[in-house]
């Protein structure tokens, strides 16, 4: 998924496509797919580059999920089915 081939693939998908973060694999979706790289704003200089926007720390990594305690979830469900 790291290799330049695999990030394309990735950012190509349709239903949750992702960023290519590595400059070989920015250059090979610019250069397979313009329109898709255009879209997802994976050119450099875009205001909405997701690279620049983790730099900002607008866009966050995930964490690793947390082992939650039963009463813990039950009270989150209670709350989201409630809302």
């Amino acid at each position: 998924m790291m290799s330049p081939a695999g990030q394309v693939k990735s950012a190509q998908m349709a239903a949750y496509p992702g960023f290519c973060v590595t400059k070989a694999g920015r250059a090979a979706l610019i250069e397979a797919d313009l329109a898709e790289a255009t879209r997802s704003h994976q050119i450099d200089g875009d205001p909405q580059d997701p690279i620049t926007l983790i730099k900002e720390g607008r866009i966050h990594y995930r964490d690793i999920p947390q082992q939650q305690g039963l009463e813990d979830w039950n009270d989150f469900w209670s709350e989201y089915k409630n809302a």
